[in-house]
């Protein structure tokens, strides 16, 4: 089990909202965050066949019976849209009891689409990201060495593989696998596997670049149009981030073309030998720098502080590179 940096925050919209909205991509660590921050919660899996019976049927009556407790943890709730209707009459129902009800879900359009009509208002929200090299470092298997978590990624289980006797690029290739032929499908993309493994290597080799969705276009033999919503939902599911351009003149952020990189490190690489010598330095550069990306956000958004936005120093003069934050003084 990993401290989490964003503990702190989750205490904080606890104090603050009713409901709390739990998101980030598959296997992250959602639940484990969850049963960790709020203990004395009663945890329930709507994705478990008896449970999902019983809310359906009428998920009010469901939320009053366990009104008692300390509050709940539903986890997959996307999996019932029926849910949010009764927690709304629920919340309203006691106000000012706040963090009764601790909400989890992996598919980003369906949860927020519910959220938005149901729950506006009534409901913090907080985005669970792969582990940083100071969480890893928390664990039973702990990690020091930020070099050994950008070959291994980000996720609690690929991390601890190792210690159950397997491998990490086993449990990815399972992950990927499922999310291509199980997860995706439910999202509304009925996409070749192959196709979007080869996506997702195209990305992987192309990011910190311009998106240019009609090369991916013209070697997948797919439409345009097609590709960009096969990225939205790479994106909406949180496996892909979108890096919006920079300029002074906001019109321009608003129509010129992001950046996309991965969210871990470990997705979709160009072969087992990550590591070694022979990967091309230009390869190396960029995934390392999806690492720098995403880790100083994650670190930045997790904070309840009120703390300058962390700034990333690289030194690029070496064979590698490392990246280090530095917390912004006001005025500099």
């Amino acid at each position: 089990m990993y401290t989490r940096l964003c503990s702190d925050r989750l205490a904080h919209l606890a104090q603050q909202f009713p409901a709390l909205l739990i998101v980030g991509a598959r296997q992250v660590g959602k639940t484990t965050l969850a049963r960790q921050a709020f203990p004395g919660f009663t945890y329930l899996d709507l994705e478990d066949a008896a449970t999902h019976a019983l809310f359906a049927q009428d998920p009010r009556f469901q939320l009053d019976a366990r009104a008692a407790g300390a509050g709940l943890i539903l986890d997959e709730a996307q999996r019932l849209p029926a849910l949010f209707d009764a927690l709304r009459g629920a919340i309203d129902a006691q106000r000012q009891r706040m963090g009764r009800f601790v909400i989890l879900g992996s598919a980003q359009p369906i949860l927020v689409r519910q959220v938005a009509e149901s729950l506006a208002g009534r409901i913090g929200i907080l985005e669970l990201p792969p582990l940083t090299v100071q969480e890893a470092s928390t664990g039973d298997a702990a990690i020091t060495d930020y070099r050994q978590l950008w070959l291994t990624g980000g996720y609690p289980d690929a991390l601890t593989a190792a210690s159950r006797g397997g491998h990490f690029r086993d449990w990815w290739e399972a992950y990927l696998r499922t999310y291509v032929e199980r997860d995706l499908p439910t999202l509304g993309v009925s996409a070749d596997p192959l196709v979007m493994r080869k996506l997702l290597t195209m990305l992987a080799h192309a990011q910190g670049g311009m998106a240019n969705l009609n090369q991916f276009a013209g070697a997948l033999g797919l439409s345009q149009p097609t590709v960009a919503r096969y990225v939205d939902i790479l994106e909406r599911s949180f496996l892909l981030r979108r890096l919006p351009p920079y300029f002074r003149n906001i019109g321009k952020r608003l129509v010129k073309a992001p950046k996309l990189y991965l969210r871990d490190s470990r997705i979709s690489p160009p072969s087992p030998a990550l590591a070694a010598s022979t990967v091309p330095r230009p390869y190396l550069l960029l995934s390392r720098s999806r690492v720098v990306i995403n880790r100083p956000r994650s670190c930045w958004l997790s904070s309840s502080s009120s703390s300058s936005p962390c700034s990333i120093v690289s030194d690029c003069r070496s064979s590698s590179i490392t990246p280090a934050l530095a917390y912004l003084k006001p005025g500099r």
